[in-house]
């Protein structure tokens, strides 16, 4: 277990995001986990460059992760695609990903799907091992 994962372990999910923003370099203010009764607060370019914080992101793939965002949920982290994929679940969040793909993705005590920096760390982190970068996403918008 490293030490980031230790640290993490000893706070809440509200204290646990915040110590990640802050080993990331992110202001230490960020609320979660959020569901689908809460506003978060920030903008949905905040939320991206969070992620891309955390996930130790390249800032060149700032416009093109904010383009996929606009794409898939208009930048509503409570967005939720009512049509079912193949495997029955639905696209969720901000970055629209599916339960299962969300979960294998996220990092470890982050907040839940609609919390649109978690989200999003799940989405990048997606990127990264499916397709390299965003430039590699299919031309179709969907990835």
């Amino acid at each position: 277990m490293s030490l980031v994962d230790m640290l993490l372990e000893q706070g809440g999910p509200s204290a646990k995001l915040a110590m990640m923003g802050q080993l990331s370099g992110i202001d230490g203010g960020i609320q979660g986990p959020y569901n689908s009764s809460v506003s978060p607060s920030g903008k949905p370019a905040d939320w991206i460059s969070q992620a891309m914080n955390i996930t130790n992101t390249p800032q060149k793939w700032a416009d093109e992760l904010y383009d996929l965002m606009m794409r898939e949920s208009h930048g509503d982290p409570n967005a939720y695609n009512k049509t079912p994929v193949d495997s029955g679940e639905h696209a969720q969040g901000l970055f629209q990903t599916i339960p299962s793909t969300f979960q294998a993705h996220n990092l470890p005590r982050l907040g839940g799907i609609n919390d649109p920096v978690s989200n999003a760390v799940a989405a990048i982190r997606y990127i990264q091992g499916r397709y390299g970068n965003p430039g590699n996403l299919p031309s179709s918008g969907g990835y």
